[in-house]
């Protein structure tokens, strides 16, 4: 049976996406939310063998991308909080999602993650534990930093490219992150053409802004 004939099958892929940008779900809700957990399973099996070509398989596919964090197994997890650890050693700081180097701003993005969502994990559960653990242990680096709404808004939508093949927000999307995020651009975009105070040269955000174009590939005005 094609899944892409299937209206059912279409409008619950497309509102599990929208939920799952709404709450940014962990992994341990999957586990209680078994319905659910049972859907993406059965979809997953189904999909899996068809030739990637397929329309089918690449909407499967290109959803499971842009939510691949929320998949990860325990194991997958602990290897994560390991990874961080060994960084910490090494460098001293957190990684940061605004750096050129893959591996870095992979493992930022996975921190930044655990940040916005251990709280939803059960008070039981073994990663919320290990995770409010960890920070107290290494307090002085993973203590939260003092950032104001724009840096906030520039360090979600990084965040939020990652979760997208690093295409920008649409202004047109029915997602209201994503549009929220997409009117956030053309404003930068604007005020850079336009030389605003917190865009002219020297300014931080100014720098902040034209190292974040440069690493995205993207242009830095409209």
């Amino acid at each position: 049976m094609s899944l892409q004939n299937d209206d059912s099958w279409i409008q619950t892929v497309k509102q599990l996406d929208e939920w799952m940008e709404r709450n940014r779900p962990s992994t341990v809700l999957f586990s209680e939310e078994q319905k659910l957990k049972h859907w993406v399973y059965n979809q997953h099996q189904r999909v899996k063998d068809l030739p990637a070509t397929d329309p089918e398989y690449q909407k499967w596919f290109n959803f499971m991308t842009r939510h691949k964090s929320f998949f990860m197994s325990t194991a997958e997890w602990f290897n994560k909080l390991r990874q961080l650890d060994e960084w910490l050693s090494v460098f001293c700081k957190q990684p940061s999602l605004h750096s050129s180097n893959i591996a870095e701003k992979t493992l930022a993005k996975w921190v930044y993650d655990q940040h916005n969502t251990y709280k939803k994990l059960h008070e039981t559960d073994s990663r919320r534990k290990q995770w409010v653990l960890f920070v107290e242990e290494n307090w002085e680096l993973m203590k939260p930093q003092h950032r104001d709404n724009w840096m906030e808004t520039l360090d979600s939508l990084v965040a939020w490219m990652m979760d997208n093949e690093n295409h920008l927000p649409k202004r047109r999307s029915g997602n209201l992150l994503e549009k929220e995020l997409a009117g956030w651009v053309f404003t930068q975009k604007s005020s850079f053409n336009r030389k605003v105070k917190s865009m002219t040269e020297g300014n931080p955000r100014h720098t902040l802004w034209t190292e974040f174009c440069d690493n995205q590939g993207i242009p830095y005005r409209k």
